[in-house]
């Protein structure tokens, strides 16, 4: 059995929920029949190649082709709402069918297993951060193969246990209170230097070896860090910071690091940029960056509750 995060398009989270009530986990860039998964394989086996819309649909969705199989658990992101998420188990194989929104015809058919609020006292914290992260339409996860296992055996209850603790609930809300305000400070008041400061700090308080690497030299990553594996393993990651504010429209960030899996021989790489949210080009660089390397964003909320926990430690040594 195994596992996975599932995205959905966060504006139709009501249909969504309906289909996965239905029996139907639906994915999508399935808006035309040529879409199909199983036409875009034939074409792939026969030595034809992709159109530019038939590779976009084939990259983001050919795994319920390929690799989901029936018994499966998937955890599928904000449904019924943003604070939930619903696991489902995969009952049989891939389908296409055009919906009436005209869209979403990568279907796999479902049972629903549970529904759980992100801040229950029953989800790990750490399972929340991963999906919360996750960006990919669909993803498989080793790491929290087994939390979706022990949350898809928990028995469906309606009373307080799967609600999320009062003052956890608080406590969560005053934070995000705070990040604005975070924001606007460090906006008014963070060199470039500090920044690539801040972030080094925080990935040390995360347990990483970290080489601050900016400078003339520094070949696409302002910071390298050493992330042990287990068994005397290590991974080499290139980290690139950027101060921008707001929505983030540069991709130069994404191509600086491109360069440091040349340069550093990195193994992945981590783009950090100060801003809410991404702007469509930027997102459309990574995911064609994401073809070839291993990188990933870290942006918006996540980033300043990262911060906020490391401005706020009163244990943090910097001498």
């Amino acid at each position: 059995m195994q596992c996975w995060f599932w995205n959905i398009d966060i504006s139709r989270q009501d249909y969504f929920w309906s289909e996965l009530q239905s029996g139907r986990l639906r994915q999508g860039w399935g808006y035309h029949g040529r879409l199909d998964l199983r036409k875009l394989k034939g074409r792939l086996d026969g030595g034809l190649g992709l159109g530019e819309e038939q590779q976009r649909a084939w990259d983001r969705c050919h795994p319920m082709l390929l690799y989901v199989r029936e018994d499966d658990l998937a955890a599928v992101k904000n449904v019924p709402s943003r604070d939930h998420f619903t696991i489902v188990k995969v009952t049989g194989g891939y389908d296409f069918k055009i919906d009436e929104l005209g869209d979403y015809g990568h279907l796999l058919p479902v049972a629903i297993v549970n529904t759980f609020h992100k801040y229950s006292r029953v989800v790990p914290s750490p399972f929340i951060n991963a999906l919360n992260r996750e960006r990919n339409p669909i993803r498989i996860t080793y790491a929290h193969t087994r939390t979706v296992r022990e949350l898809a055996s928990i028995v469906p209850t309606s009373d307080k246990k799967d609600k999320p603790e009062e003052f956890k609930d608080k406590l969560r809300g005053w934070r995000r209170s705070l990040l604005p305000r975070l924001a606007e400070t460090l906006k008014s008041t963070l060199s470039p230097r500090e920044a690539e400061r801040l972030i080094l700090e925080m990935l040390r308080r995360d347990g990483m070896d970290v080489l601050w690497n900016a400078g003339a030299s520094e070949q696409g990553a302002d910071i390298l860090c050493d992330v042990q594996l287990g068994y005397g393993l290590l991974s080499k990651i290139a980290v690139q910071v950027k101060m921008h504010w707001g929505e983030d429209y540069d991709i130069t960030g994404v191509e600086q690091l491109e360069k440091a899996f040349q340069s550093h021989q990195v193994e992945a790489a981590l783009l950090v940029t100060m801003a809410d949210k991404l702007g469509n080009n930027v997102l459309e660089r990574i995911e064609e960056a994401q073809k070839k390397y291993n990188i990933r964003v870290l942006y918006g909320e996540e980033l300043f509750e990262g911060l906020l926990k490391l401005i706020t430690d009163a244990s943090l040594d910097l001498a």
